[in-house]
């Protein structure tokens, strides 16, 4: 028997794919699928799609080699890379609503999921060289975040909880 985490992204995939199926026929989404998107996704859809009016989604992508990254910037002015068709995120909510099972994914995702199906992302053709900068940059960062937090810990003596370290967002 499937799990009910199992089932529901069965049926997160199939609204998804719905939207993706329309959009392509009619170039908009209708209200009853809107409708669907917020029954399944509750707030976190009405999230994803303020992140991609303000545009706050970014496709980076390169054209020799077809490479792509969503690049999203949260509310709290934190970027975070989003990989195509991967349902990751380094946010706080992904670290403790998804990966927990409570959620399906998080507004980053979803924003550059829905980004994607409609094209409506900003895009920004860099060169390979640029592009594997900014992946490497990236974890760069993410890996110093996780450092700092650990000197900060053990400095202080506390226990090191892998998860809450995940949680530090250090403006680098």
């Amino acid at each position: 028997m499937e799990s009910s985490a199992g089932v529901f992204s069965h049926i997160a995939e199939n609204v998804l794919r719905n939207i993706e199926s329309y959009y392509a026929a009619n170039n908009s989404v209708s209200d009853e699928l809107l409708l669907t998107l917020h029954s399944v996704f509750g707030d976190i859809s009405e999230r994803a799609l303020a992140l991609l009016d303000s545009g706050s989604v970014t496709l980076l992508k390169t054209s020799v080699n077809n490479a792509k990254i969503f690049q999203v910037s949260g509310s709290s002015g934190t970027i975070y890379l989003i990989y195509p068709n991967i349902n990751f995120c380094l946010c706080t909510f992904y670290t403790h609503q998804v990966n927990k099972g409570c959620a399906y994914t998080c507004k980053h995702v979803l924003a550059a999921l829905l980004g994607n199906i409609m094209g409506s992302c900003r895009e920004l053709e860099m060169t390979p060289d640029n592009f594997v900068a900014t992946l490497i940059e990236r974890n760069v960062r993410e890996a110093f975040t996780m450092v700092k937090a650990f000197e900060l810990k053990r400095m202080h003596g506390e226990k090191i909880n892998l998860n809450k370290m995940l949680d530090l967002q250090l403006k680098i």
